[in-house]
């Protein structure tokens, strides 16, 4: 080749780079590329040379893009044009996330942030379609619905804000029931706490929501999980919020006109292998002094003389509630990780009240009539320690060994003063005060094991668990006089308690296809009984012990219908144990012309149920679930009134059955990106009956209940929160609502500062009307009674939040699950005689 062929070939080989970098020249100016971060979900570490996919949605089969993160788990991808794709990441022994997004030409960059993966045996999840973070989501077993997201949550209590989580009902007396039952479990990070095993309703009126960081609801638990509650789980999740390297400090104060104030504060540090975090929490209520106002009617059908009897009370309710709990992880080495929670608090309540009681023959002359009032008085206290290793077997972060111990201390007394006035052909005693005194401890040892088999696909679990109550025990005074406060010894009275719970389960899931099936088996003996050292006003009742032995079965069934959506058919039974308040057969005569009392012949009460789900919770603006299920008892726990010889009676029986049918829906739109909407409704019919009372009881009808939300987010930062719901009335054995219950609330917040450090909300609610009315009705073929109470609805607020510093480790947790919540009482609250 001569020295002129070279140079025409040289020159035509520039010409042509020259051309192509030319032609290319506007591509480059509107390259695309997605970013992130690929991160280990407890600890925020990175995921050094993670594996990530990019699909287009016609072909969820074969990725356009396969590839690993470097060394700090960060990724940066370019593509070739603008367009929707489906990005993953996945990483051995996690569950695989899923991310969606568009690159257009107006937004060529999309940056996914931190993707943080969780463990491959993370709670109970099966198949599970991953979705943006909603306020709401859900994976088919378990709802969990985002309180730090919200921002009513600086203002509002904890009860109000699980108004507005679907699944959960909330009515006008603040009664809660999970998928229209009342018999449910209340956990704390996964375990029982104590401070929720008295009158967990007040005591979650007075928690500020600010101290929680989600609420789960877990209608499918599994074996692993307790047997008790009909209904299934509520689970608190407290604050830990994932950061980044330091140390973490997080402070929050609010103010309402209904809720008075609250405020709490949380932080956390790591110091080598140990990270502790630390929080305490507080509440004071009603700093405004708003009286409700309660009337009760009741006629006897089977009297002429004590026909109808009306009482009329003015009351009012204060509280303070304070909680602290300190978590501590030890990670020895990437194998064994230990941990130390210890918690406490103190709930007061004080209650107030006032009114008159009267008694009016059919023809409507008044026979006798008084005037009163009364003060109660309660002082709950509790403890709380927590101690869990977890061994991680070489090879496999599923495989798992965990062994835990818990103990719980509770202390509850009680004290209340009634005084009787202005009487009319009245001779009742003019002055009664009783004190009350319940202890409680509990010993809580379990053991769980988790082995994936067949390359991970399928998962074998077993475990054990012992629930040991040695004292649980409560003790009361009568005393008469009211220039001095002693108690006779003829009014002593003293029961004790024992409900121990030994039980083992083992599970079994596997994965083949599209398909996912799980199956388990729970074995719980139960020794229950009560020792009666002292009783007044109850006769002889000897000491008794009962022994169950129940078989709890669930299974489950998930078809992945495509990378977006599934669908899953559950079966489960629950299991109810009576509690000390509806054994005791104490009488209680407080209250002139009525008796209250337990009945100690109680068994447990056995809950079955099946449920079908279809899942979508991929699309880029809709997503969402509907679901039917089924439940059926027929050994059910219940209260239950009669009249006998003039008085009105109160007590316990197995002697209901219940029937549920439920249809339900939630959906989710994402309406742009600064903007979105939610909506849950649910519609079911209930059939409960008693054959085996006095006379025959039925209560059947349908009931309906919804929520919604909206948000959208301003340029400028502002962000607006709207939300109501409501519900008919729903169905009890001898009694119905004749109200339904409703709620509404906006909220206005902002953040400031750099990385939003502070941010200010302010917050109205139910602020349309003054004061709401709830009424209810009971009727029998010998009496019809009639209950209503007036309250204050309205509220405004606001809330400051600020939180300094960074964090990298966030506490790590064990895979224990420890918790002891298994026992039904009776009704409790601060309602006063009537």
């Amino acid at each position: 080749m001569n020295c002129t062929t070279v140079f025409l070939t040289m020159t035509l080989r520039r010409f042509l780079l020259t051309a192509s970098a030319l032609a290319s020249a506007p591509a480059l100016l509107h390259a695309f590329t997605i970013s992130g971060r690929i991160t280990e979900h407890i600890s925020g570490d990175a995921l050094p040379l993670a594996t990530y996919h990019v699909y287009l949605p016609t072909d969820t089969v074969h990725p356009i893009v396969n590839n690993i993160t470097d060394d700090n788990g960060i990724f940066r991808e370019e593509m070739k044009s603008a367009g929707r794709y489906i990005f993953t990441a996945e990483y051995a022994s996690k569950r695989t996330a899923r991310v969606e997004l568009e690159l257009t030409d107006e937004k060529p960059d999309v940056s996914l942030g931190n993707i943080a993966l969780l463990e491959a045996g993370h709670e109970l999840a099966e198949v599970t379609v991953v979705s943006r973070k909603d306020l709401i989501s859900t994976d088919g077993s378990k709802l969990t619905y985002d309180v730090e997201r919200d921002p009513s949550a600086g203002t509002n209590s904890v009860i109000e804000m699980l108004r507005k989580v679907p699944m959960v009902t909330v009515d006008g007396q603040d009664n809660i029931k999970v998928k229209g039952d009342s018999n449910f479990r209340i956990y704390i990070n996964g375990k029982e706490d104590p401070m929720l095993t008295g009158d967990p309703k007040s005591v979650l009126k007075s928690m500020p929501a600010s101290s929680i960081k989600k609420i789960e609801v877990i209608t499918d638990p599994g074996a692993k999980f307790e047997a008790e509650g009909s209904g299934g789980i509520l689970n608190i999740i407290t604050n830990r919020k994932q950061a980044v390297e330091g140390y973490m400090l997080t402070l929050r104060g609010g103010i309402s006109s209904r809720g008075g104030f609250n405020g709490s504060l949380y932080g956390r540090t790591k110091i080598n292998k140990v990270t502790v975090a630390a929080s305490i929490s507080g509440s004071k209520s009603n700093i405004f002094n708003s009286h409700s106002y309660a009337e009760a009617r009741r006629e006897d059908y089977t009297s002429d003389d004590n026909y109808e009897y009306r009482t009329n009370t003015r009351f009012m309710n204060k509280s303070k509630y304070i909680s602290g709990n300190v978590n501590m992880s030890w990670e020895a080495d990437s194998l064994n990780l230990f941990t130390l929670s210890l918690s406490g608090g103190q709930f007061d309540s004080r209650s107030l009240n006032d009114g008159d009681v009267s008694m009016r023959n059919r023809t409507g002359d008044l026979q006798w009539m008084y005037r009163r009032d009364w003060s109660t008085d309660s002082n709950d206290r509790w403890l709380s320690a927590n101690a869990s290793y977890q061994h991680t077997f070489q090879g496999n972060a599923a495989h798992t060994l965990t062994l835990s111990y818990q103990y719980n201390w509770g202390d509850s007394p009680y004290h209340s003063e009634q005084r009787l006035y202005d009487g009319v052909n009245f001779d009742g005693m003019p002055y009664m005060q009783r004190h009350s005194h319940n202890y409680s401890d509990c010993h809580i040892m379990q053991v769980d094991y988790a082995l994936p088999l067949v390359n991970d696909k399928h998962k074998l679990e077993a475990g054990g668990k012992a629930v040991i109550r040695p004292h649980q025990k409560a003790t009361q005074w009568l005393g008469s006089s009211i220039d001095e406060v002693t108690y006779s010894n003829d009014s002593y009275m003293n029961v004790s308690q024992f409900n121990d719970v030994y039980a083992l389960y083992a599970s079994y899931t596997a994965g083949f296809w599209r398909m996912t099936a799980r199956a388990g088996l729970r074995y719980e003996h139960t020794r229950l009984g009560m020792e009666y050292h002292k009783m007044i006003n109850t006769g002889d009742y000897p000491d008794f012990t009962t022994r169950l032995n129940d078989f709890v079965p669930n299974a489950a069934l998930t078809y992945k219908l495509n990378d977006l959506s599934n669908l899953r058919l559950a079966y489960s039974m629950r299991i109810s144990r009576p509690g000390i308040n509806s054994l005791n057969p104490y009488r209680n005569t407080m209250t002139y012309g009525e008796v209250s009392y337990g009945n100690p012949a109680l068994t447990s009460e056995h809950s079955n149920s099946v449920e079908l789900k279809y899942s979508n919770y991929g699309g880029n603006i809709f997503s969402g679930e509907v679901s039917a299920s089924y439940r059926q008892k027929n050994d059910m726990i219940a209260s239950y009134s009669f009249i006998k010889d003039g008085i009105y009676h109160t007590t316990y029986g197995n002697i209901g059955q219940d029937r549920y049918t439920e249809i339900c829906g939630y959906l989710s739109c994402q309406i742009m990106p600064t903007m979105d909407a939610s909506i849950y409704g649910s519609l079911n019919y209930e059939d409960v009956r008693s054959d085996k009372s006095a006379t025959p009881i039925r209560n059947h009808g349908w009931d309906t209940y919804f929520n919604l939300s909206y948000g959208y987010t301003m340029p400028c930062k502002l962000r607006i929160d709207a939300w109501g719901g409501g519900g008919t009335p729903d169905i009890d054995l001898q009694g119905r609502p004749t109200t339904g219950w409703y709620y509404y609330g906006l909220s206005l917040s902002r953040s400031f500062l750099k990385d939003d450090a502070l941010n200010i909300s302010v917050t109205a609610q139910d602020f349309f009307e003054n004061k709401k009315k709830w009424a209810y009705n009971v009727d029998t073929p010998a009496m019809h009674e009639h209950t209503s109470t007036r309250y204050q609805s309205w509220s405004v607020g606001l809330s400051v939040s600020y939180r300094l510093g960074k964090l990298r480790s966030d506490v790590k947790r064990t895979a224990a699950q420890v918790g002891a919540d298994d026992v039904t009482n009776g009704k409790s609250g601060n309602s006063a005689p009537r």
